[in-house]
């Protein structure tokens, strides 16, 4: 089933859209096909780690991710809704340091990938949120984190106020 794939402003960035066929028993969609993920991207990946997470609202995770780091991530949601984030973390890119935020949810069925050389983070912005995420590699100590939830240079405008109680994963100086 073909996906749609959508280039958002950080390059290689990309929301993809899988099928969503709905009837009366519910719906049904691939959440990854590598044949259909090649055709859509142009990209062959081997996605070999996979986590569950679940959380609560304003829960944020990440920013995951280093300029020299070859991981890749694709992120989907199952229950309930996220801002899933990605900032350019590449050396010689003209979007350095900036950063983009779509929704994802059970209903919209979207999913971000999150290319080499970029940050990944999210928050959880629905009362409880369930959410996969593959890499291309698993997770290194010493990649992970790369910036804190609040980086003054980046400056990502988190949707929930955040509690830092409920940050996981980011890096403080």
């Amino acid at each position: 089933m073909p996906i749609t794939v959508i280039q958002t402003s950080l390059p290689g960035v990309l929301l993809i859209e899988p099928q969503v066929f709905h009837d009366g028993r519910g719906f049904f969609s691939e959440s990854f096909n590598q044949r259909d993920f090649a055709a859509g991207t142009g990209q062959t990946v081997e996605l070999v780690w996979e986590e569950v997470n679940e959380a609560p609202l304003g829960f944020v995770g990440g920013l995951f991710g280093a300029p020299d780091s070859s991981r890749c991530w694709l992120t989907r949601v199952t229950q309930g809704a996220i801002l899933a984030v990605a900032v350019d973390l590449r050396p010689d890119s003209a979007s350095r340091g900036l950063w983009v935020g779509v929704e994802l949810s059970d209903e919209n069925q979207r999913q971000l990938w999150v290319p080499e050389g970029c940050a990944f983070g999210l928050q959880v912005i629905s009362d409880q949120a369930r959410f996969i995420t593959k890499s291309t590699r698993e997770g290194a100590p010493d990649e992970m984190p790369g910036l804190a939830w609040d980086d003054p240079e980046v400056k990502i405008s988190w949707p929930v106020a955040v509690d830092p109680a409920l940050v996981r994963g980011c890096r403080r100086d």
